[in-house]
């Protein structure tokens, strides 16, 4: 769970630097369109946050979350208008608290309680240290990406471990759901 919460950090940690030259840059866009997609992430998260309430609480949906999350990332790589990096980051917003929320629940829940505060400790320790990792990545002029392509890589970051994890749950749930099946018999 530290790992996940902490590739999402490295990649947060790179869109930083990134956002500037693809909206700017890549995009052309003016000063106000670089505004309204810094602010659409943290409207979506804020929306997203309110929408916890109503969205029932599983593994699995912490997990889309964190698919969801990373597929806005990808999505930033073939966006050629303005308006649809927007949606792309107020997506990313709505989606990410159902993994944030869900795995800082599941991670107080599952540490043992003699050692939560040690744990705790060394798992802010890895989310803080990434995202200055991934500020590094995204400004690092000798890999000599472009905007885009570091967007796929930070995307890929996060769906591929995230759909790992997502196909290993719905796979419990189905072995569940047969062992119940099972039993009715």
């Amino acid at each position: 769970m530290s790992l996940l919460s902490s590739s999402v950090q490295f990649a947060v940690g790179a869109a930083m630097v990134l956002s500037v030259p693809f909206i700017r840059g890549d995009l052309n866009g003016e000063r106000w369109e670089y505004g309204v997609f810094s602010g659409a992430f943290p409207v979506g998260y804020a929306i997203g946050t309110l929408l916890l309430k109503r969205i029932p609480k599983s593994p699995w949906t912490m997990y889309a979350g964190l698919v969801g999350g990373g597929l806005s990332f990808l999505l930033l790589f073939v966006v050629t208008s303005i308006p649809v990096a927007w949606m792309c980051e107020l997506f990313g917003g709505l989606v990410f608290p159902l993994f944030n929320a869900q795995s800082a629940a599941r991670f107080q829940t599952e540490a043992p309680r003699e050692r939560l505060a040690q744990l705790s400790a060394v798992r802010l320790l890895f989310m803080r240290a990434t995202m200055p990792l991934g500020i590094l990545f995204a400004s690092s002029a000798f890999l000599q990406l472009s905007a885009r392509q570091t967007f796929m890589i930070i995307g890929a970051v996060i769906v591929l471990p995230g759909l790992f994890f997502l196909i290993r749950e719905n796979g419990r749930i189905h072995s569940l759901h047969k062992k119940k099946q099972a039993n009715v018999k």
